[in-house]
């Protein structure tokens, strides 16, 4: 009878590693971080809490590979997703199901990171930042090729871009939540008007080239993504 050959020590300490952090990640999208104790994780996790402390220094350095997890993983998703897509509106439309699917039922966790943003000194040096320049790198590739073949504004930098696109998302997955949909309906019930929101505002050239682009771009992306609000509270009115 041929014997499997045993765990090495280091695939025995990184699946610890995994069983923790999944149970950190659970805990803090549940509780949040501050609500959230390492004991009740440890014991999600099925070990000691001073099993804990072998593997992490405390809830912030938990929370801080909870961070890379997520990061890690959302940005490979959205990489492999826009590769298999052909054009701005598709992959715009795959991001934006993508990151709600990701960040709604880690709420507590996604508002922990955007706000610890402008506590971290140095932030473009900082592993935050890298992990979040990764991700945004793949919308601004969408963004630049859209450009490129006349799917989207090309006299609009990707960052304003960017800016209108998930400041549209985090509002309408917000404005979800407090309205009480079900996590599991959020990414189907708000990213196709916020993106058809988008490309009605920024999807086209201006009208009139005597203005300035980007302030009339704002003015009309701004005004298409508040009827979009507008229709999406109405609709999570009608469901309470």
């Amino acid at each position: 009878m041929t014997r499997r050959p045993q765990s090495t020590r280091r695939q025995r300490v990184e699946e610890m590693e995994r069983q923790i952090v999944d149970a950190a990640l659970d805990a803090f999208s549940i509780h949040g971080f501050e609500a959230a104790r390492v004991a009740d994780i440890a014991r999600a996790a099925g070990v000691a809490e001073g099993t804990v402390y072998l593997y992490f220094r405390g809830k912030d350095a938990l929370f801080d590979a909870v961070q890379r997890r997520f990061y890690s993983q959302l940005t490979r998703e959205a990489q492999a997703g826009v590769a298999r897509l052909v054009g701005a509106p598709a992959r715009l439309a795959f991001l934006a199901e993508h990151w709600l699917g990701a960040v709604a039922p880690a709420w507590k966790i996604f508002a922990r990171l955007t706000y610890q943003i402008g506590f971290i000194e140095e932030y473009r040096t900082s592993d935050a930042y890298r992990m979040h320049h990764a991700y945004t790198e793949v919308f601004d590739h969408v963004a630049r090729e859209g450009a490129a073949m006349g799917e989207l504004r090309e006299d609009l930098a990707p960052s304003m871009m960017r800016a209108m696109f998930y400041g549209g998302l985090g509002y309408a997955c917000r404005a979800a939540l407090t309205k009480g949909v079900p996590v599991s309906e959020i990414p189907a019930a708000t990213a196709g008007q916020v993106v058809e929101a988008f490309l009605s505002g920024l999807g086209r050239a201006p009208a009139e080239r005597g203005t300035d682009p980007d302030a009339a771009a704002l003015r009309q992306a701004a005004d298409r993504l508040e009827q979009a609000a507008e229709r999406l509270e109405g609709a999570l009115a009608r469901r309470a």
